[in-house]
This record gives C-alpha cells, structure tokens and sequence, in this order.
C-alpha cells in the first residue's frame, strides 16, 4: 500500500515536471505569399474539418496519452488572429501567453479523456482585416481547467459565433473614438475578446505566432485540420456574400450616437476620410455606408444628398436595389438625377487658395502697385516702368480678370498682363483702390475659395475724401503656382464689399469711404 501511494504521488504531482503540449501540431504555407497592403481590406477564410484520429460522430480513435497527469483538464485547440504577438510565459519557456487583444478567437475542439466537444461547424467561417495594421496567426493548444466540457466550454463556443467577422476593421486602434462612434460599437466586442484571452491565459497554451499574408496556411494536428486562406477584398458591399452585407449594416446600426441633423457634412466628410484610410472601397462600400447612416440620421434626401457630397451621391445612387436601397424608406431614396441635380457633375471645386497670412504681403504689394500704376503716367500716358515691375512681381505673366458685375465693364477681357491691366482699370476710370481684408463668413457665399478682397473705386486719382458706396467695387484675389495672383474676380456684391469696408474702418488708404445709415 505504501508502495502504491509513492506511485500516485509520482504520477499526481505538479504537472510543470512533465510540461508538454497535449498534442503535435504543424504548420503548412504552400505560396506564394505577398504581403499585405496598407489600406486595403482581406478576407481570412478558415475552413474546420476532422482530422484522421476523430471519427465524423466525434469519436477518439487515438487517445491522449498525458491525461492520467490532467485528470482534470481538457486537451483543447484554438485559433487565435490578431495584431499582436504571443510571447513565452514567464513560468515556462515552452508555454506562451496570449496577448490581450485579438481580432477573432475560434475554438476547434476540446477533449477530455475520449470524450470530444468539436465546433467545427461555427469554426469555418471568413474574418475581414485591414492590411494597415500586422495580422498575426496563433494557433493555440492548451491543458485546459477553464474551458472543460460543461457550461464555461459551451458559453466560450456561444461567445466566439457572436464576434463579427468584420469587428476589427472598426477597431478604435485604426479609427478615431470620436468618428467610431458614429459609425460602429467596436467597444462591445472588443471587452468580451480581451475577457476570454485572460481566462485562457490562466490555462497552459503552446503555439507559435505566424506572420499573415496573402496565401494559404494549413494547420493540422491528429484531430483536425485547419486550413486559412488569405486573399484581398476590393469591397464589401460588392461581394457574393449576402451575410458580409448584413454583417456591414449591422456594424453601422450599432453605432452609439447618430449623425447631428447640424452640420452634419462635416461629419459626413470626416467619415468618408477615415473609412478610406481604413480601406473600404470610394466607389461601393463608402457611398453605401454614408447612405445608410444618413438615411436613419437625417430628415430628407436632399440632406443624404448633401452629406454624401460629390462623387459619393451618385455612386449611391448607381448601386442596386438589392445591394441598398431595399433597406432604405422609400421616401429617402434618390435617383441618380437628383444627385446630379444637387451635385452637378460638371461643376468645378474651388480651388485651393494659400492662407492669408502666407499672402499678405502679396496682396498689401498689389494694391500699392496698382495704385501706382494708375497714377504716375508719363506725358504720353504710358505707366511708368518702376511701377510696372513693381506690379509684375505680385503676379503671373498674364492674369484673368473675371466679371461678376451686372454693368459688365471687365466683360470679355482678353489675359491681362501688368501693363495692360493699369491700362485696363484706367479706361473703365477706376483709379483708387485698398481696403483689402481676409474673406470670411461675413462676406457671404464664397463660390470661388478666395480669401481676400480689396476694394476698388470709380473715381479720379485725386477725387476728394469722402466718396459713396456706390462708386465701390469688390475683387477677389485668386493665387496660383508660387504663390502669385492669377485671377482677379470683381463683383458688385454688396455684403461682400460692406464686410471688406467695415474692417478698415471705411478708409481705403486715406480715402474715406461715407456708411450708409443702418436701414
């Protein structure tokens, strides 16, 4: 008897003496393999099957010879994906510990003594990734005492079927919180991932990390087979699957906050941007998510219109009633038409301008020359060269002056060039100009993206302080290459001229300007 129990106690002790994975494994990477791309989305396809140590009803043909010392725990195997490494646990070099976020966690099977709990079903399924970010492959054994057969094992299975496979494209590591949480609820699965890595990592795991790319990776062991098969995505909303689109619209209807009926093209616009960095597609899965979104945020169509912007609006509109517009009211469903109404496809965006700071000594240049230019004349009227060149070094060779006036007086102008356009202005007898100031709100509608207006004035070169309004005309200063004018706009536009006069006082360069009374 006393034989006996030294013997039990032997074989009961501590299992770390004998530490050791519960079963081999190997890893197959048949090419070839590329790696992935910054912002560009891919499918991870696992497919689960039997190995040839499991019958097709679960049965053990090949028993586990080391659970005489885990009599109570269960040999179980995992795959785990996700942007960070294992590392080997500080108790034990040939153990490793889990890191604790993953993309996705599936459980393939789990035994004790020769009774088998697979889950290959729900374990074949395709996870979607962001190239942007490493994805890393762990696949994982482990002498488990946290997940044995019973409630904890099947609770685990239950949690893994409810991850979605398209979670970790939303992560709020890829997209900021602030634009996250209108698009998506990544926080509600990404807290029930990191719970079940740290009741794994109370177990004893064995595996490796493995770098992703494109390709196929087979992982096998003597009770199944595990094959991952990486390959890029162009776009979600595009693909055959109709549950990657299901998957799509519920990631957008679990968004915590909508889009503000408020300025809400900015954040429409700000949505746009972070899904392209994140890699969904411009041309299906965008338009189809700021479609959805603002079809549940905003009033009326015109606004899904206005917050889809130019060239969104359209392409949302050229997507199929099955692919979109089945779930969207009817009363919010545009035609193509309607956004080529708001979004006119051949209207021109503004172009980028310089910031005033960056062309205030410019255009601080430019009204002094002109001034110059249009007063000091030689006794044939001609310009004087001085002044000339003075003006040539605020602009380009030849610039456009464009009309918006309804007198029409610069109408049809050929190119200006620097001596030409003092000539110019002198004809059409404007000769005083200054008051220029930043373009902002108070200006009105700013059509063409200036950021600065001067005033000019249709009066002699020594007309006396002060003059009216109405003998004031506005121009807009367009800049182009190297930061020179390249356009002057000049308009009658009231609001406008009245803003550039409030913020000088109404005194152009000495010349007094007399303020209407307020009406």
């Amino acid at each position: 008897m006393k034989r006996l129990g030294l013997l039990l106690a032997c074989c009961l002790m501590t299992t770390s003496a004998y530490a050791k994975a519960p079963m081999t494994y190997s890893i197959q990477t048949p090419g070839p393999h590329q790696a992935l791309k910054d912002h560009a989305l891919y499918e991870v396809k696992v497919t689960c099957s039997r190995g040839q140590s499991l019958t097709s009803n679960d049965n053990i043909l090949d028993a586990i010879a080391d659970f005489v010392l885990h009599h109570n725990e269960s040999a179980n195997q995992y795959i785990v994906i996700g942007n960070d490494l294992a590392v080997p646990d500080p108790s034990d070099a040939k153990k490793i510990k889990l890191p604790e976020k993953a993309i996705s966690i599936l459980p393939v099977f789990s035994i004790k003594d020769t009774s088998v709990v697979s889950n290959f079903g729900a374990c074949s399924r395709s996870i979607y990734v962001q190239g942007t970010q490493k994805i890393y492959l762990i696949p994982t054994v482990s002498w488990s005492s946290q997940y044995t057969p019973g409630p904890g094992l099947t609770a685990l299975y239950q949690a893994s079927k409810l991850i979605s496979p398209l979670w970790s494209i939303f992560n709020p590591a890829a997209i900021p919180a602030a634009i996250a949480s209108k698009i998506t609820n990544a926080q509600a699965t990404e807290d029930p991932i990191k719970s079940i890595l740290t009741t794994m990592n109370k177990d004893a795991n064995y595996g490796e990390t493995v770098r992703l790319r494109t390709g196929r990776y087979i992982i096998t062991t003597k009770y199944s087979k595990i094959t991952l098969d990486v390959s890029p995505l162009p776009s979600i909303v595009m693909a055959a699957s109709d549950d990657l689109r299901r998957d799509f619209r519920a990631a957008l209807d679990s968004a915590p906050q909508k889009i503000a009926t408020t300025g809400f093209e900015t954040t429409c616009g700000q949505i746009a941007t972070v899904l392209t960095g994140a890699g969904f597609s411009e041309k299906e899965d965008i338009p189809y998510a700021l479609t959805y979104l603002s079809a549940n945020a905003l009033n009326t169509k015109e606004d899904m219109i206005k917050c889809l912007g130019k060239p969104y609006a359209a392409r949302a509109a050229r997507l199929s009633g099955p692919v979109l517009w089945q779930w969207i009211n009817e009363t919010k469903r545009f035609s193509e038409t309607e956004a080529n109404t708001v979004w006119p496809p051949n209207s021109v965006e503004p172009p980028l301008q310089p910031a005033f700071s960056t062309i205030e000594d410019t255009i601080d240049a430019l009204v002094r020359s002109l001034s110059r230019v249009t007063k000091n004349r030689d006794a044939d009227g001609k310009a004087l060269p001085q002044y000339v060149n003075e003006l040539k070094a605020t602009m380009a060779p030849t610039i456009a002056v464009v009309d918006k006036t309804s007198e029409a007086l610069f109408d049809g102008l050929p190119p200006q060039d620097a001596s030409t356009l003092g000539d110019t202005m002198l004809k059409r007898s404007y000769a005083r100009f200054g008051c220029y100031a930043e373009v902002t709100d108070k200006f009105g509608t700013n059509t063409d993206g200036a950021r600065v207006l001067f005033v000019m004035f249709k009066v002699a070169k020594d007309a006396p302080s002060p003059v009216t309004l109405d003998k004031a005309s506005g121009v807009r200063v367009l800049f182009g290459t190297g930061g020179l004018v390249s356009q002057l706009v000049v308009t009658d536009r009231q609001q406008a001229i009245r803003a550039a006069l409030d913020a000088n006082t109404w005194n152009c360069n000495g010349l007094a300007v007399t303020k209407p009374p307020a009406s």
